[in-house]
């Protein structure tokens, strides 16, 4: 198996996620970075002490931004893509920290090292229908409707009569109210007829095809299978999305877990468990998580929990309900990552050759990132 990349010059900024262990450091022997972040020293605003400090601050996102784009990561570095995914986190929050007290050429240079940094790693965030956006990802985070929340699902001719049993069981049986988004992949994976006969069968159904909203060069999701999941939570409007399978039956409002779960309020990432099999029968897909996963940083509370990983059964993920908050920039790093296992190179070499489908893109994801998730324990 192919060995998992390096990146050699993260000493130019740094996270402030779950802290790594010693067994975390790059194997060229380079320390752990310095944190993207002013120190106590640039709280006021004047001073050429405090210029300076921000000057050399831009300096080193800048020079990083152009390494990650001239070292483009193989589809084997799902470790250094969690790392990247950490520092672009950092930077998103110092452009926020910083924005008052930058000047207008200062913070325009930051936003775009930060887009051109984003558009390097998920070339797929730039909408088609807006070729020469510059700020895609900035334009992707503000589609999100603040306050918002909804449901995906996603369609394709062959699960349509399973789509439709979701929708009566949601929108008859249990009166939910939350707007819903059939999501697809050009009209091969649902012909215009079958969605309109979808938007039909309740109120306030809309269809949503990903190819037009995300860059689908590298994706090829009518192709995909399940690789399209991730990225209709990606694209879609809602702020906090419930991506519901096709064989999902709900007892009772899905919205009611965006305010009965504590787990989501803590997290904002909700995932459910996939009932227990396959012991000790999967050990390539152990070892591949554990390569990857080993010498990353400690393990989240999750993944200490987890019997599927810490006990070698089957894959983790049941793919009927996962919760997502994306107003939260640790959710959002986390759904990019998941994203980036299933573009098509990646889902071919690596992920779903080691994993049924996306099932375990999703923890790995979170896991790999630092973002916070946790697992729905509840009887």
């Amino acid at each position: 198996m192919p060995t998992r990349a390096v990146d050699k010059d993260l000493t130019l900024t740094n996270t402030k996620s779950r802290k790594p262990d010693s067994t975390a450091q790059e194997t060229d022997g380079m320390g752990t970075a310095k944190p993207a972040t002013p120190s106590r020293k640039t709280k006021h605003a004047q001073g050429p002490a405090q210029l300076n400090e921000i000057d050399l601050l831009l300096s080193s996102i800048a020079k990083t931004s152009q390494y990650f784009i001239n070292d483009v990561l193989p589809t084997s570095g799902y470790g250094n893509m969690g790392q990247r995914l950490q520092i672009l986190s950092t930077w998103l929050e110092t452009q926020k920290t910083l924005k008052p007290k930058l000047s207008s050429t200062q913070l325009e240079s930051l936003s775009n090292n930060i887009e051109r940094a984003a558009l390097s790693l998920f070339p797929f965030i730039g909408n088609p229908t807006a070729p020469k956006n510059t700020q895609p990802f900035t334009s992707l985070r503000q589609s999100y409707k603040p306050g918002s929340a909804g449901i995906i699902l996603v369609a394709s001719k062959e699960n349509l009569k399973y789509i439709c049993h979701v929708i009566k069981n949601i929108r008859v049986v249990l009166n939910s109210t939350l707007p819903i988004a059939i999501a697809h992949a050009g009209d091969t994976m649902l012909s215009s007829s079958r969605r309109r006969f979808l938007t039909k069968l309740a109120p306030n159904i809309t269809t949503l095809d990903i190819t037009t909203l995300l860059d689908d060069h590298t994706l090829e999701l009518e192709k995909g299978g399940p690789a399209i999941r991730s990225f209709a939570a990606l694209a879609s409007p809602f702020e906090k999305v419930l991506l519901i399978g096709s064989l999902s039956v709900f007892l009772q409002p899905p919205e009611r877990i965006l305010s009965a779960s504590r787990a989501f309020a803590e997290t904002g990432a909700l995932m459910f468990h996939h009932h227990l099999y396959g012991k000790g029968e999967f050990k390539e897909s152990h070892d591949f998580w554990h390569k990857h996963l080993r010498n990353h940083h400690p393990p989240s509370p999750a993944l200490k929990s987890s019997r599927v990983y810490n006990e070698g059964y089957a894959e983790e993920l049941d793919p009927g309900l996962i919760v997502l908050d994306k107003s939260r920039l640790s959710t959002l790093m986390g759904l990019l990552h998941v994203c980036w296992q299933n573009t098509k190179r990646v889902r071919r070499d690596y992920s779903y050759a080691f994993g049924d489908g996306d099932r375990d893109t999703w923890w790995l994801g979170f896991e790999l990132s630092s973002s916070s998730y946790a697992w729905n324990n509840a009887p």
